[in-house]
């Protein structure tokens, strides 16, 4: 029986290069600041996130940066004292921002009121 396509991609995201792993979650690189308000893209799952950010980067280029999109959730998840990404995200660092908060985040998330910060300070983008 041949193997279908999308059940080698599925094996490759989950025990190659699973989401979580720190060469395919944005940011892999350094977060410098543009001097620009940031865009949160922020979105239930499966509902077309992606496209969004694609629309944003294809169409605005003053959000083009390396990386081209932080993940606010694994950025979240993943923090330490020592290595905490979204100290690095300031009010005028002028990223686009994905998220799919509130959905399955934790109401004690030690981030939390860096996140806020980061709302206040945006613009938020959504898809209805």
């Amino acid at each position: 029986m041949p193997v279908r396509v999308s059940d080698l991609a599925n094996f490759v995201g989950t025990h190659v290069l699973p989401f979580t792993n720190p060469r395919v979650v944005c940011p892999p690189g350094r977060v410098v600041p543009q001097g620009q308000q940031n865009l949160i893209v922020a979105t239930p799952m499966r509902s077309g996130t992606h496209i969004l950010i694609d629309l944003i980067l294809n169409n605005v280029p003053a959000y083009r940066n390396r990386p081209l999109y932080i993940d606010l959730d694994q950025c979240a998840k993943q923090s330490t004292l020592e290595h905490d990404i979204l100290q690095q995200v300031t009010p005028g660092a002028g990223y686009i921002i994905k998220t799919h908060m509130p959905l399955g985040t934790p109401q004690d998330m030690p981030q939390m009121a860096r996140i806020s910060e980061l709302i206040e300070t945006s613009q938020i983008v959504t898809i209805r």
